[in-house]
């Protein structure tokens, strides 16, 4: 096989290669990333929601339905959607009420349930939910 030909199979290769792993990395960002980071969100605002109306934190998903309509940034997910990507340790809720030395050291209580560990900048929902419960 000519050289010439050689690296041109081996570049396009390489070039494929890199196309497959940019369009992993767009469609898991798309399918999973920020929906994630939209349910967090609005699940922090959910929790803030219904502890400013009822002054206690919720006891179940079915608490925070009746408060689906103040969450602002949903990014378009129904309340299912959300429930489907979110768990919520509820029996640990009120440890984020309490005040916390730094950001860093608030308990996660509020997680993804694909592991994801991304969320919007100034938007972690533990950290959310406690900051509210601060002022």
């Amino acid at each position: 096989m000519k050289s010439w030909l050689k690296w041109t199979l081996v570049v396009s290769a390489f070039i494929l290669a890199l196309a497959l792993t940019a369009g992993v990395f767009i469609y898991r960002t798309v399918t999973r990333t920020v929906p994630d980071c939209y349910a967090q969100w609005a699940t922090a605002e959910l929790i803030v929601a219904y502890r400013k109306d009822k002054n206690k934190m919720p006891d179940s998903w079915q608490d925070l339905q009746p408060y689906q309509p103040q969450a602002l940034h949903h990014g378009g997910l129904t309340f299912e959607e959300i429930q489907k990507r979110i768990q919520i340790d509820f029996p640990s809720l009120h440890v984020l009420e309490k005040a916390y030395p730094d950001r860093k050291s608030i308990p996660k209580i509020i997680k993804t349930k694909s592991g994801e560990k991304a969320y919007w900048e100034g938007a972690e929902p533990n950290q959310l939910v406690n900051l509210e419960m601060q002022k």
